[in-house]
This record gives structure tokens, sequence and C-alpha cells, in this order.
């Protein structure tokens, strides 16, 4: 969020991040969400390749979305690879550390029902390709 929003570094410095890559809800509610998204992305200093997801946590701070549901990790509904899986980033950009410091060891891949970039990891793709075919 700093390098796409940096007059606005302070005020998000220390807040939970939000996965773009899956969202659910009501059409109406998801294209109202959507649209602001897209909006709050107009004044994006584009500082970094996923500027939309920027976007999205900026306006669900700023915006404050009365019945917006937040799942965290904890609550085994969806799992992003690259910041709660084992992606090279995980270790690397210290996702492991801080979510383990917050909230204890995290669960295995297998325990949620969605497992967001999952082809990221070709084991874990191939058992999950396995699994459909």
């Amino acid at each position: 969020m700093a390098k796409c929003y940096p007059n606005e570094k302070q005020q998000h410095k220390d807040r939970e991040v939000f996965c773009s890559g899956v969202i659910g809800g009501k059409p109406r509610a998801l294209s109202n969400f959507v649209s602001d998204i897209w909006l709050t992305g107009l004044r994006s200093q584009k500082g970094h390749d996923i500027h939309d997801q920027a976007a999205m946590n900026i306006n669900i701070y700023d915006m404050s979305y009365k019945t917006l549901k937040k799942f965290f990790i904890y609550d085994k509904w969806c799992l992003h690879m690259a910041t709660g899986g084992p992606t090279q980033f995980f270790e690397s950009w210290g996702f492991r550390r801080a979510i383990e410091r917050k909230y204890g060891p995290i669960p295995h891949w297998k325990d949620f029902s969605i497992v967001h970039q999952f082809n990221r990891i070709p084991k874990i793709h191939h058992e999950i390709k396995k699994l459909y075919e």
C-alpha cells in the first residue's frame, strides 16, 4: 500500500492486509465494491504490480463497509499460497514469522475450502489436479 499510496503510508502502516484474489458476496454489493476499488486505483502511484490489492485494502479501511465480513487464516475459509503457504515468499518476505507471532502455527493447506494460487507450488498443484481428474 505504501508503494501505491505513499501519501497515506503512515495511515495504513500496521494494518492487516487482505487478499483481493478471493472475494464473495451479493452481485450488487460486489459490483459497488469493485467500482470503489477501481476508482481508488485511479489515484494509485502504480508503485507495485498489485495496485488493485492495495486499492481494495485502502477501501476496506477508509470506506468502512458496515456489512463486510473479513476472513482470517484461522477461519480456514481461504488460504493465499504466497502469504499463508509454502511459496518462496512465505519465508523470505517474513510472512510465516509475522503470522505465527500473531496467531500461532499455520494450518495445513488441506484444511481450507479454497486454496488461492495453488498452481504456484507444483506439488500442491499436482495433488489438487488429481482430486478433480
